[in-house]
């Protein structure tokens, strides 16, 4: 996994072109999806020299909730057409962690036999959510984004407010804020779903608990707790890319929080 400012990985992409170094399934993830599909228009128009892509690249987007596994079947169709090294093809993912398990499963059958002269870009702006078995089918290249954007990203914002509410409340108050996430009042909540809000709720988490640290802020019990929280945080990041049930995942991170 590569981690770099958003020109740097244009630049590093660019030379793997150039030198027919490019690995031919690659992953952008960030915190902000208009911005990792800027990057990849970036990276796409150097790839074409200008020209246009026209019929060399499809997209593929969540058709309502998930993308769909009929999707990836037109994307496998759009491959077995004519291309060369001049004129490749090109599949370009947009909230790959959108992705059904049967389109998961079709997509990971052409990333283990990619026909010739095809690549893929896939992004995300939850990529802990993305099944492990395409994460570990792809370049990953993570994009770090300016400190001061990241300060005023809706999502961070949010998930900052919810993390504060939760490390200075009761615990049984604590618990009722999270329970939408708990899946505790709808016994057939998709694990899919909680796998995403999940995944992103560490990522800005993450973010946030390592801002706080940075600032030192609080001193004696309070800063112990942020250190406690931070590194079950850290662990559950771990833990979720291993396919572990997003409930047990979340019971085993609250607890931690807690000190239980």
């Amino acid at each position: 996994m590569y981690h770099a400012a958003s020109h740097h990985i244009v630049g590093l992409l660019t030379r793997l072109w150039e030198t027919r170094a490019l690995p031919h399934a690659i992953a952008l993830a960030g915190c902000s999806a208009a911005d990792l599909s800027g990057l990849s228009r970036t990276f796409l128009t150097t790839v074409y020299g200008g020209a246009s892509s026209v019929g060399y690249e499809m997209h593929v987007a969540p058709s309502g909730k998930d993308i769909t596994i009929e999707q990836i079947r037109a994307c496998k169709e759009f491959l077995m057409t004519t291309a060369d090294a001049a004129h490749p093809r090109w599949i370009v993912v947009t909230d790959a962690h959108h992705m059904s398990q049967g389109a998961a499963n079709a997509l990971l059958k052409v990333l283990e036999e990619p026909p010739a002269h095809s690549y893929f870009l896939l992004m995300s702006d939850a990529w802990d959510a993305v099944l492990p078995t395409i994460a570990s089918r792809v370049s990953v290249y993570r994009v770090h984004v300016d400190a001061t954007a990241v300060a005023t990203h809706p999502a961070y914002i949010e998930h900052r407010e919810l993390f504060d509410a939760v490390r200075l409340r009761p615990m049984h108050e604590a618990r009722q804020l999270l329970e939408p996430l708990f899946g505790e009042k709808d016994k057939k909540a998709d694990h899919a779903v909680q796998r995403r809000m999940l995944a992103q709720l560490l990522y800005w988490w993450h973010v946030y608990t390592r801002e706080l640290l940075r600032s030192r802020v609080g001193s004696g019990g309070d800063a112990m707790r942020v250190v406690k929280a931070a590194r079950a945080i850290s662990r559950a990041r771990h833990d979720i890319s291993r396919n572990i049930h997003p409930k047990l995942l979340f019971e085993t991170l609250f607890f931690a929080l807690y000190g239980i």
